[in-house]
């Protein structure tokens, strides 16, 4: 059967280190929460890789579901919870 995909991208960080680890403590539970566990959150770093400068995550997510009805329950759910915490979301 033909699979819908969903792609995009989304931004956070830049902030304390406590509100950005928190983000991404829940964009990994909001993402669990719908069985989606594939999707990596990679740290960037602002300046040269240097470690001691403000940091964000990015995180790429591919969802792909046979039912259209559930990928569009996804998406309309995670722009949501991006605009609630203050998270950038690109769609692909």
């Amino acid at each position: 059967m033909n699979k819908n995909p969903y792609f995009c991208t989304v931004l956070f960080g830049n902030q304390s280190k406590l509100e950005t680890e928190t983000m991404k403590e829940n964009i990994i539970a909001f993402l669990k929460s719908f069985n989606h566990t594939n999707s990596k959150v990679e740290k960037v770093y602002d300046e040269d890789d240097n470690l001691q400068s403000p940091y964000f995550y990015r995180v790429a997510i591919l969802f792909e579901h046979r039912n259209r009805l559930h990928v569009q329950r996804f998406s309309e759910s995670l722009i949501a919870f991006c605009l609630f915490h203050h998270m950038a979301i690109y769609e692909d």
